[in-house]
C-alpha cells in the first residue's frame, strides 16, 4: 500500500464526522482562473484535492498550538499552486508537496 493510499484510507477514518458534507465538496472554489478551472475539469486533480483537504482538516486538529504555522503556509500555497496555470503536472505537484506538509503535523 502507498504512502498516499494509506493516507486517504487513515482520513477516511478520521474524518467519518465530516461525511455530513456533500461527496462533491472542494476546497478549490471553481472559477474562470486558470488553476481553479483546470482542478475543477479534472478528476485526477478534484481527488488530490479533496485528499488535501483533508490532510488539512487533520493538521488542523492534530496540532492546534500550529494553527497560525498551518493557516499562512496553506495560504501561502495556494499562491504557488495558482502560478501554475494550467499546466496538471506542476498542479500535482503542488498538491503532493503540499500534503506532504500538512503530513508533517499529524499526531503532534
Amino acid at each position: 500500500m502507498t504512502k498516499l493510499s494509506k493516507l486517504v484510507l487513515a482520513s477516511m477514518l478520521v474524518t467519518l464526522p465530516c461525511l455530513a458534507e456533500p461527496a462533491s465538496a472542494k476546497s478549490v472554489r471553481c472559477s474562470p482562473e486558470p488553476t481553479p478551472n483546470t482542478i475543477c475539469k479534472s478528476k485526477d486533480l478534484t481527488s488530490l484535492d479533496n485528499v488535501m483537504k483533508t490532510a488539512l482538516k487533520r493538521a488542523r486538529f492534530d496540532s492546534p498550538k500550529k494553527l497560525k504555522e498551518i493557516n499562512h503556509e496553506q495560504t501561502r500555497w495556494v499562491g504557488r499552486r495558482n502560478l501554475c496555470g494550467t499546466e496538471v503536472a506542476c498542479i500535482r505537484k503542488r498538491y503532493n508537496e503540499q500534503i506532504g506538509f500538512l503530513e508533517s503535523f499529524f499526531n503532534n
